[in-house]
């Protein structure tokens, strides 16, 4: 069956909630195909292709709201393509089945827990946040504080790259290489999908930023970055609300956080961020858990154990 752009977000604008299904999209798609992935769409579902060692390869398959026929067709699609796949790796929708036999739980690649706020008017959003959100708000307004937010571009990059890179070093995680996010810009400019960029500004100088990427009734942040030099400013509490506020008015009707810790522990990974996002208000989302569907049984076996030994040897 042949697809359109348009044809194809169309099934998905007609679930009840897009959160986190922008990577079902079609121009989500077209950016991993950028990127170099074989992208396979079947069955209204969008199948990520990825290359294993020895010439091996798994098809990946996120955010899809599963169902066990949906399951079969896959499992029959991948086994009958020329250089089967080892291995089905899906990350569920709420509401889908359960895994099926044989399956074997894995690590999360996209957030297990997120917090979706409700675009509603000022009033009831500011009641619904934590009375230090609301003054750290109020006090960005104050010091001068200004938030823009345009459809993102190369210059908007260039611009941001070494706060993003900044941000990276300072809290310990692993950035994509520049690369990444320029053809990001190019490939999510479709008529369904749009990347943003929301910069806020303190004394001429960025302090914080944010990517956003809108889809159907839902706006994502989905990568930020701050200047701790400025923290005083708390640039980044009023970028989220003004993000809040413009999302609103594009008439979208929720804002995805994209990740939150699955527990309230301290010692949770994200337990800083988590506390930050939860003070603007929300309701938090669990997704299922990732899990590997294999195809050659054998050979997953001697996969997984080269990961679990690679891991050793890594720490």
């Amino acid at each position: 069956m042949s697809y359109s752009s348009r044809t194809w977000n169309e099934h998905l604008l007609a679930l009840p909630s897009q959160a986190g299904i922008f990577l079902q999209s079609w121009e989500w798609g077209e950016f991993e195909r950028a990127l170099g992935h074989v992208v396979h769409r079947t069955a209204d579902t969008q199948v990520i292709e990825h290359h294993l060692p020895f010439g091996k390869k798994y098809w990946y398959v996120p955010r899809a709201p599963l169902t066990g026929h949906l399951l079969e067709h896959l499992k029959n699609e991948a086994t009958a393509v020329s250089g089967a796949p080892l291995f089905i790796r899906f990350e569920p929708l709420p509401g889908s089945v359960l895994p099926p036999d044989g399956a074997v739980s894995v690590k999360n690649l996209q957030p297990t827990a997120t917090l979706i706020t409700r675009l509603r008017s000022d009033e009831e959003l500011l009641s619904a946040m934590h009375p230090k959100t609301r003054y750290n708000i109020g006090l960005a307004e104050r010091k001068g504080v200004i938030v823009k937010i345009d459809r993102a571009t190369a210059e908007h990059l260039r611009v941001l790259w070494p706060l993003f890179e900044q941000t990276a070093a300072r809290d310990k995680f692993r950035l994509h290489p520049r690369h990444h996010y320029e053809t990001m810009i190019t490939a999510l400019s479709g008529d369904d999908v749009h990347l943003e960029a929301a910069t806020a500004l303190y004394n001429h100088h960025v302090s914080a930023a944010a990517l956003l990427i809108g889809f159907g009734d839902t706006l994502t942040y989905l990568h930020g970055a701050s200047d701790d030099s400025y923290k005083s400013a708390m640039a980044p509490h009023l970028l989220h609300w003004r993000a809040l506020q413009w999302a609103r008015l594009q008439g979208y009707a929720n804002y995805d956080w994209w990740g939150i810790a699955p527990t309230d522990s301290p010692d949770e990974l994200l337990a800083g961020v988590t506390r930050f996002k939860k003070g603007f208000g929300g309701e938090v989302m669990l997704y299922p858990s990732a899990f590997d569907l294999p195809l050659e049984k054998f050979s997953y076996t001697m996969y997984a154990r080269l990961r679990a030994v690679n891991k050793i040897f890594r720490r």
